[in-house]
C-alpha cells in the first residue's frame, strides 16, 4: 500500500456544498436553526434582527420570506415587520408545509426562500416513533429542496419555548441554536446532555451556557457549522478548533508546530 495517503484541503471542487453561501459566524445558508426560550425571552427580536436586519445579509440574500405564526397579526412587536414577508399565515397544517414546499419546487428561478415558523413546534406534536411528522421530514431534506438546477432553495427558522418539543431526528440536523433568557434546570439539564458536544461534557457545557448570560437579553449561539460557541455576537466563548490547539499544544508542542507549518503550506 502506498506511503502517500495523505488527505489535503481541497481547493477546487463541484461538490453538494458549492452553492453554500458562508456568512461567518451566522449558520451558512441554506440552514436550519432553532431559536429556544420562555416568554419575552427575546425571540422575536432575534428573528427579526435574523430576517430583516442588512447588517445579517441574510436580508437580501432571500427573495421570498414566508412566516407562520399564530401571534403575527396581535404581537405589537411583530405587526409593524410583517409587511416584509411575502406570505404570513396565522395558522400551521401539514398541507400548508406542502403547498409551501411544492411552491419552491415548481419555482425555476434561483430564488431563496426563508421560512419561519414561530412558536407552533407545541402544537405540531413532533412524532418520536414511527412514521415521521411533516415538519420533521421538511427538517430532514430541506437542504436538497429546490428545482431541477438548483437545491438548497429553502432555509428554516424555528422558534419554540422549550427545547423539548425537538425530537432528535431536528435536533440532529440543525445547523444552529440561539438558547435565550434563562431556561429552568430541568430544561437545561435535557440541553447539556444533548448538546456536550459544544465545550466537550456536560459540565462544561453548563459553565459555558451560564458564562453567556451576563445581562438580560444575552443569549447563547451554538454554531454546528463551525463548532463553536458565541455569547450574542460579541464574544466567541469556545472552538473545538481552539480547544483541539490547546490541548495539542500542550501534550504535543512538536506536533502543534509542525501542523501550524502544515497548515500555512497549505494556505499558500
Amino acid at each position: 500500500m502506498s506511503s502517500d495517503l495523505k488527505v489535503l484541503p481541497l481547493k477546487n471542487f463541484d461538490s453538494e456544498t458549492a452553492g453554500e453561501i458562508d456568512v461567518y459566524p451566522l449558520p451558512t445558508v441554506p440552514f436550519a436553526i432553532y431559536i429556544i426560550g420562555r416568554v419575552k425571552a427575546g425571540k422575536s427580536l432575534l428573528w427579526m434582527n435574523l430576517a430583516l436586519n442588512p447588517e445579517f445579509k441574510y436580508k437580501d440574500i432571500f427573495n421570498v420570506k414566508i412566516l407562520i405564526s399564530s401571534t403575527a397579526f396581535n404581537d405589537k412587536i411583530a405587526k409593524p415587520v410583517i409587511k416584509n414577508f411575502d406570505f404570513v399565515f396565522s395558522d400551521y397544517s401539514e398541507d400548508l408545509l406542502d403547498e409551501i414546499v411544492d411552491m419552491i419546487e415548481q419555482d425555476e428561478t434561483d430564488n431563496k426562500y426563508l421560512l419561519v415558523l414561530e412558536d407552533i413546534i407545541g402544537s405540531v406534536n413532533f412524532k418520536r416513533t414511527g412514521r415521521i411528522d411533516k415538519l420533521t421530514g421538511l427538517i430532514t431534506k430541506y437542504r436538497h429542496i429546490g428545482n431541477e438546477k438548483s437545491e438548497g432553495k429553502l432555509s428554516l427558522i424555528i422558534v419554540s419555548q422549550e427545547f423539548k418539543y425537538l425530537n432528535v431526528i431536528a435536533r440532529q440536523n440543525a445547523s444552529g441554536y440561539y438558547l435565550m433568557g434563562v431556561s429552568p434546570q430541568s430544561e437545561l439539564k435535557k440541553m447539556s446532555e444533548a448538546l456536550s458536544v459544544f465545550g466537550g461534557s456536560e459540565k462544561k457545557f453548563i459553565e459555558l451556557y451560564k458564562e453567556s448570560k451576563k445581562v438580560k437579553f444575552d443569549f447563547m449561539y451554538l454554531s454546528i457549522d463551525y463548532l463553536e460557541v458565541w455569547r450574542n455576537f460579541d464574544k466567541k466563548l469556545w472552538s473545538q478548533d481552539d480547544e483541539y490547539k490547546t490541548t495539542l499544544e500542550i501534550e504535543q508542542p512538536e506536533n502543534f508546530i509542525k501542523n501550524e507549518d502544515e497548515d500555512k503550506k497549505n494556505v499558500n
